[in-house]
């Protein structure tokens, strides 16, 4: 397990990207990720951003197509070893997500809320701690801040249309140590769907064309978790075959269940129960 965190380790303030056209165009693999280096995020001073407890960190997913082909995934191998870390984690009373319907696109009304618990549910029960996290709705849909503390963690909806849209954007507070407040922001401007779920090993694909809510909150969870991408490398394991892989294509319903590399990162992570 050591190897795997010392070989794959993430310091705060570095991202991995994927560049899209335009909103619900999802194009080619961007630059900051053909070679597989991560892309740094930096302030408005250009230098790295600041370790404090007010400034977000931001974790940028982004929709992609292998080679013209929309998904990338089909069939769940959960056979991968690897994972990497932020380098901070969770309080021990774990992390309440409340789910803000305003911005809910249409073909999901109704039904991420359930999407979202399911999501909660594959991380608690494959680190033994239920209580980790917890889902709610916020009262009449709500607002929160994703861009300060305001002591709401959050999943909630945006609209980005413009060149390099991302697909979902994870902001986390954090001090050295810790992850305090988490926002989970999915883009309304991409065709979203909630699929059945699949069970682990399982060969299936969703609606045509849609994202699957619950597959990308569950890669989002794995970031509030302390959990970063994982970009392809050149060893044995298939990267591909974890939720917190850096491609996901539309209709792809693998990242729902998670890999051996998947689970064993977030162990090392998550409070004790």
């Amino acid at each position: 397990m050591g190897d795997h965190i010392g070989r794959k380790a993430c310091v705060l303030g570095v991202t991995w990207v994927l560049l899209l056209t335009s909103c619900g165009a999802p194009s080619k693999l961007g630059p900051a990720n053909q070679d597989g280096a991560p892309a740094r995020l930096t302030s408005s001073s250009g230098g790295p951003t600041p370790l404090t407890a007010t400034t977000p960190l931001e974790l940028t997913d982004f929709a992609t197509v292998n080679h013209g082909v929309g998904l990338l995934r089909t069939c769940d191998d959960n056979s991968n070893v690897d994972f990497a870390v932020l380098g901070r984690r969770l309080p021990a009373s774990g992390m309440a997500l409340l789910y803000a319907a305003k911005g809910e696109p249409q073909p999901v009304r109704g039904r991420v809320l359930d999407a979202l618990r399911r999501a909660e549910l594959a991380w608690t029960a494959a680190v033994g701690n239920s209580t980790l996290f917890s889902a709610g709705a916020i009262s009449g849909g709500g607002s929160y801040s994703s861009a300060a503390r305001d002591g709401v963690s959050a999943v909630g909806w945006m609209q980005d249309s413009g060149g390099n849209a991302p697909l979902a954007v994870t902001t986390l507070f954090v001090t050295e140590t810790s992850i305090l407040e988490a926002d989970i922001q999915l883009n309304a401007c991409y065709a979203w769907n909630v699929n059945d779920p699949i069970g682990p090993g399982a060969c299936a694909v969703g609606a045509d064309g849609a994202f699957d809510v619950q597959s990308v909150i569950t890669h989002e969870i794995g970031h509030v978790l302390g959990l970063v991408d994982l970009v392809k490398d050149s060893d044995a394991n298939d990267e591909r075959g974890s939720t917190m892989y850096f491609q996901i294509g539309a209709g792809e319903l693998v990242p729902q269940t998670l890999s051996a590399g998947d689970i064993a990162g977030g162990r090392l992570l998550a409070p004790a129960p």
